[in-house]
């Protein structure tokens, strides 16, 4: 009996969305050719490869206690890893809890805002060393 092709709902041709040369799309969510993928993967890449993803997180909130001190703020760091937050800040008799994320982008998406308990996000861009927060420290004291 022979065989009838089927085709896969995921393989299809595209334009990469980078230098628009049609591709084999083999995933639903695929938009690099495999050159282009591989130069977003660089890009995105942290300059702490060699650490572990503890450590990691461990510098981005030392890095954004400074910050914070820096601005005149009293920082709190929380002694458990299963804490609600990451810090907590005072200033002015005002306390704020921050949750501390390594990001790739400065805008967090509304989705990563809602889901933390935290008052306010710091997102670190390593690449940059940078730190973006949502809401603006300005806007909440």
């Amino acid at each position: 009996m022979p065989r009838t092709y089927i085709p896969h709902p995921y393989i299809r041709k595209q334009a990469c969305v980078s230098c628009q040369v049609l591709f084999v799309a083999r995933a639903p969510n695929a938009r690099y050719c495999v050159s282009c993928y591989k130069v977003q993967e660089q890009n995105k890449k942290s300059p702490y490869l060699h650490l572990s993803s503890g450590t990691v997180g461990a510098i981005g909130e030392l890095m954004v206690s400074v910050d914070l001190m820096k601005k005149g703020y009293e920082v709190f760091r929380a002694l458990s890893p299963s804490c609600s937050c990451d810090l907590a800040i005072l200033k002015d008799k005002k306390l704020l809890r921050i949750e501390v994320r390594t990001g790739y982008f400065a805008h967090p998406s509304e989705k990563q805002k809602q889901r933390h308990k935290a008052d306010v996000l710091a997102v670190i861009i390593h690449k940059t060393n940078t730190i973006v927060y949502s809401p603006d420290l300005t806007d909440e004291v």
